[in-house]
C-alpha cells in the first residue's frame, strides 16, 4: 500500500438509533479507525466530525447529515485525492437499495478517495484497484444489497409487530 504524502484520514461513524449510543457502537468504530491509522503512522483528521449518531442509512437520512456534508466536500474537491475514508462496513455509508447507494460510493472513489472497510480485514476500495479489476466493485454491490435486504426485513418485522399491537 502506497500512502500519498498529502493523504488525510477521515473516520465516519454511524449508528441507527439513539439507544445504540448507550452501547458499544461509538467505541468499537472509533477504536478500529484509530488502530488502522496508528498501524500506518497516520492520524485521523478530526477537523471534520463525520458522525451520524442515531441516524438511519436505510432511507438515506445520513446523506442529509454529516455524511452529506462530507460528500459535498468530496464533490467540491476539498478532500484531497489519496485521502482515506474509514468505515466499519459499507453499510455504515448506506443501507439504501443498491441503485441509490452506489452513486455516493462511486463519487467518493472517482474523486480519488480510498474507502477502507475496517470490519472485513481492512478492504480498500479505490479507483486504482477497481480500474482494472471489477471484483471489488461487484463485492461492494453485494454488500450493499445484503445491507438493504437486512434493513428491509427488519422494517417489515417492526411494522408487523406494531400493527399486531394496535389490533
Amino acid at each position: 500500500m502506497h500512502i500519498m504524502p498529502n493523504a488525510r484520514v477521515y473516520s465516519y461513524l454511524r449508528f441507527s438509533t439513539p439507544e445504540q449510543a448507550k452501547g458499544d457502537s461509538r467505541r468499537r468504530q472509533t477504536a478500529a479507525a484509530d488502530a488502522w491509522a496508528s498501524a500506518r503512522g497516520l492520524t485521523i483528521d478530526d477537523s471534520l466530525k463525520i458522525t451520524d449518531a442515531g441516524i438511519s442509512a436505510f432511507k438515506g437520512d445520513n446523506k442529509n447529515a454529516a455524511l452529506g456534508g462530507f460528500l459535498a466536500l468530496v464533490n467540491s474537491g476539498k478532500i484531497p485525492k489519496g485521502s482515506y475514508l474509514l468505515v466499519e462496513s459499507l453499510d455504515r455509508l448506506s443501507r439504501e437499495a443498491v441503485l441509490k447507494a452506489l452513486p455516493s460510493f462511486i463519487s467518493i472513489i472517482n474523486a480519488g478517495i480510498i474507502i477502507v472497510t475496517l470490519g472485513d480485514n481492512n478492504t480498500e476500495y479505490s479507483y486504482e484497484k477497481m480500474e482494472d479489476n471489477f471484483m471489488p466493485l461487484m463485492m461492494s454491490i453485494m454488500v450493499m444489497a445484503r445491507a438493504n435486504e437486512e434493513s428491509a426485513t427488519k422494517s417489515k418485522r417492526v411494522r408487523a409487530a406494531w400493527k399486531e399491537k394496535r389490533e
